[in-house]
């Protein structure tokens, strides 16, 4: 199914491309940009890099290439190609406010929590239809410990969005902090409906799992989570918490140590 999806867009594209031929370079930048960013939903990163490379090639003062090439590089861990990115973005275009959020996600992972929330403020105030930056200033503030702040965000977000999975996932976690085990299993159910790819979603959902005794379903969540990516930490944690309330301290042990 992916294949045929990527196929489609690829032809979709190539037709966009082709009607752009004889219009401006900031023209075809754009399509390739576009073309650029449907690659990365389908997670074909490559050939979203090459996109966006050659659409900056086309048009340098294109911020909207320059986004989603920040966009791009922050989900592959590259954070200071991201950085460079969403920095010129914003310099040739101070009313973007995709890049804002955009930036605002790699302070976010980085930790710096005082850059995070004015890029996100600054997105909101740009666009205040934005249900991934209302959703990404309530992890945000999840990570300040102003939990009513994140609430707020997540129930936005879906407001403006209701096939928002990662918002609904997001919202499920808090509910797990908040020990609403009820209403996290309703809201990480929801995601996984929108996106079964959802990493946080299977983990957090194991953690309930965890909470609430349900061990036989808690481990396959937990294993698809770690399926999906090998390298979240908690994830890791929680199925090691699984084997030890198992007994199984060895397997327990061997997670704990990753």
């Amino acid at each position: 199914m992916k294949a045929i999806i990527i196929a489609v867009l690829f032809w979709m594209m190539t037709l966009a491309l082709a009607a752009c031929a004889g219009e401006s370079a900031s023209e075809q930048a754009l399509a390739l940009s576009e073309k650029g960013m449907a690659y990365y939903q389908a997670q074909e990163y490559d050939l979203a890099l090459d996109a966006f490379n050659r659409a900056i090639e086309l048009d340098n003062t294109s911020a909207t290439a320059y986004s989603n090439r920040g966009l791009l590089y922050s989900e592959l861990g590259d954070y200071n190609s991201a950085l460079a990115d969403l920095n010129r973005a914003v310099e040739l275009d101070d009313t973007l406010a995709v890049a804002y959020t955009n930036r605002g996600r790699v302070y976010l992972e980085q930790q710096e929590y005082d850059l995070a929330l004015p890029d996100y403020n600054r997105a909101v105030e740009l666009d205040n239809t934005s249900a991934t930056a209302y959703s990404d200033r309530g992890s945000l503030y999840m990570k300040l410990g102003d939990f009513n702040s994140a609430l707020a965000g997540f129930n936005r977000a879906i407001e403006l969005d209701n096939t928002a999975a990662t918002a609904y996932s997001n919202r499920g976690h808090l509910y797990t902090e908040l020990g609403d085990f009820n209403s996290a299993l309703t809201d990480l159910n929801r995601a996984l409906e929108l996106d079964d790819t959802l990493v946080a979603a299977y983990n957090n959902r194991g953690r309930v799992y965890l909470e609430q005794q349900e061990y036989d379903l808690a481990l396959p969540d937990l294993n698809r989570a770690i399926e999906l990516d090998d390298t979240l930490a908690d994830a890791y944690i929680n199925r090691g918490l699984f084997h030890s309330k198992q007994g199984d301290y060895d397997k327990a042990l061997g997670d704990y140590n990753r």
